[in-house]
């Protein structure tokens, strides 16, 4: 998968997962025809088509980190596929089943569009998500009662619990972060995970840089910023390894490991403490990465944070010690990696970019 371009429209996903949706009432929501509502249905009559959605994820610029998972949700409907689109009419906004006669398109040039919704987890709630839409940003996919019936609509960015749609999935959650082929995205994935270390996921390449544009180098085993131009950012000392982790609680980042190649080496960066100072280093790796990780908190384990409406740009905060998080530095004669207390000032993210 590649998003590494500047249009704000919207590319499919090779993911499509089949889900039931519930409301707060545990009742199911259903498409008959054009109408949308929820009912009281038991688990054999909620594996019928017209309960199952697909809900088909699709990236854009943004990778989906700072407004949610595009999806398009489609039912069928007595073998006829629909999708849940806006609409806006006599009674006002409001979403149908539109027939969906053609495949769901590759790529939606529009960046607001009637069938694309942003999936946002719900925090402190498992299997709970608000489903926003991309057309009128500020309104979101509820239930109302309407005469005997309780159907789905658009409400103001006002909601509560009491009124989301939710996903009613075991085990699955929104990750704050993935990385799915060569790109970090927001994902909904299965981790299988009920306990507090890491699960090893999937690596990518990338070179980091700071606010001034200088590349972070390893050099025998001294991490620091320097000048350089493409050509030269290229070298071994510069490529970082970002490989993910997953744990049970995706709330405070992505968890990661930054691995680099020293002189034909393998250094991962750690902290620790010095006695004076906490600090970081470029750690020799001898053995490969391991699979699973039983503490969580860990000295090579970063959150991957993303900073608000800055593309690439993430900060990483220490599991070890969750206030702490690396920052570039400026000294006498270079410029170094460093860890900085968030509070003290304001912790300035590193950008992530393809070499």
């Amino acid at each position: 998968m590649n998003t590494d371009y500047e249009s704000d429209g919207y590319k499919k996903d090779k993911k499509c997962l089949t889900r039931v949706i519930q409301n707060n009432k545990k009742q199911f929501l259903v498409v008959d025809a054009e109408c949308l509502r929820f009912e009281e249905r038991n688990k054999r009559e909620s594996r019928k088509e017209e309960c199952q959605f697909s809900i088909c994820c699709y990236q854009n610029s943004d990778s989906g980190i700072s407004t949610g998972v595009p999806v398009i949700l489609m039912g069928l409907d007595k073998g006829e596929n629909r999708i849940i689109c806006c609409c806006d009419n006599a009674k006002g906004k409001g979403v149908y089943a539109k027939p969906q006669e053609q495949p769901l398109p590759t790529y939606i040039e529009e960046s607001s569009h009637n069938a694309v919704f942003f999936l946002q987890s719900v925090k402190g709630q498992s299997n709970f998500y608000r489903i926003k839409s991309s057309l009128w940003p500020n309104l979101f996919l509820g239930f109302e009662e309407e005469g005997d019936d309780l159907c789905i609509f658009l409400d103001q960015d006002k909601l509560g619990p009491d009124k989301v749609a939710s996903m009613a999935v075991d085990e699955q959650h929104v990750k704050c972060g993935t990385i799915y082929e060569d790109e970090i995205i927001l994902e909904v994935m299965n981790t299988g995970l009920k306990y507090d270390g890491f699960k090893a996921d999937k690596c990518l390449t990338r070179v980091i840089q700071n606010k001034n544009k200088q590349f972070l180098v390893v050099d025998a085993g001294c991490l620091r910023f320097e000048e350089r131009n493409k050509r030269e950012s290229r070298k071994e000392e510069c490529l970082f390894e970002i490989c993910c982790y997953q744990n049970s609680d995706m709330s405070a980042g992505l968890p990661v490991i930054l691995s680099v190649c020293d002189g034909g080496e393998n250094r991962i960066i750690c902290c620790y403490d010095d006695g004076n100072e906490k600090r970081v280093y470029a750690k020799l790796q001898d053995l490969p990465l391991p699979g699973y990780i039983e503490e969580s908190n860990h000295e090579a384990i970063f959150f991957l944070q993303s900073v608000k409406e800055q593309r690439n740009c993430y900060r990483f905060k220490s599991s070890l010690w969750p206030k702490w998080f690396l920052a570039s530095e400026e000294g006498d004669d270079l410029v170094k990696l460093v860890l900085r207390k968030a509070g003290e000032d304001v912790v300035e993210g590193l950008h992530l970019l393809k070499p």
